[in-house]
C-alpha cells in the first residue's frame, strides 16, 4: 500500500488540466483533460462518498475523444483503496466500466487518498481564486463539495 499520495492539478490552457496522481513511487498523468465535464467536482464527489463509507465511486476526466476513469473500490478493510484509471475511446458512448482498458492500478489508503484530493481542490483554488477558476474551467468552482468533503473530514 502506497504511503505517499498525491494529487496535483495544473492549468494546461484555456479549458484544459493535467492531472497528475502520485501512489508511492508510482505516478500516472492524465493530460489534456477538458472542460466538457466537471473534472474536479466529480472527483470531490466521489472522495466524499469515500470519506462518507461508501464502498465504491467512480469518475471521469473527458479528454476529446477519449476518456480517463477513475475507478475506486474500498477492500473488506475500509483503510485500503483499490485504485484503477482505465480508458475509453470515447467519453459520449459512457461505455461501461469493464470494457475499459486499464491505464494505471494501485492502492493507498481511504483517508489517504480523499485527503489528497481536498489538497489538490484547495491549492487548486488558492491559486485561482472563484473568478479565475471559472474563466479557466468556464463553469464555478465546486466549493459546495470541497466544504462537504471538508466536513466529513473533520467528522472523522
Amino acid at each position: 500500500m502506497a504511503d505517499v499520495v498525491e494529487i496535483t492539478i495544473q492549468a494546461s490552457g484555456a479549458g484544459w488540466a493535467d492531472y497528475v496522481l502520485v501512489l508511492g513511487s508510482q505516478t500516472f498523468s492524465m493530460d489534456g483533460v477538458s472542460y466538457c465535464s466537471d473534472a474536479l467536482g466529480d472527483l470531490l464527489r466521489a472522495a466524499l462518498q469515500l470519506a462518507a463509507g461508501g464502498r465504491e465511486a467512480n469518475c471521469a476526466f473527458d479528454r476529446e475523444p477519449y476518456e480517463w476513469r477513475l475507478n475506486l473500490q474500498v477492500d473488506v478493510d475500509p483503510e485500503r483503496l483499490f485504485l484503477r484509471v482505465l480508458e475509453f475511446p470515447d467519453f459520449q458512448k459512457q461505455s461501461p466500466t469493464e470494457t475499459g482498458e486499464v491505464c494505471f492500478r494501485g492502492e493507498c489508503g481511504t483517508r489517504d487518498f480523499t485527503l489528497a484530493v481536498e489538497r489538490a481542490a484547495v491549492a487548486l483554488l488558492n491559486e485561482k481564486g472563484d473568478a479565475g477558476y471559472r474563466d479557466w474551467w468556464n463553469m464555478p468552482f465546486p466549493s459546495a463539495a470541497l466544504r462537504a468533503l471538508q466536513a466529513a473530514h473533520a467528522g472523522d
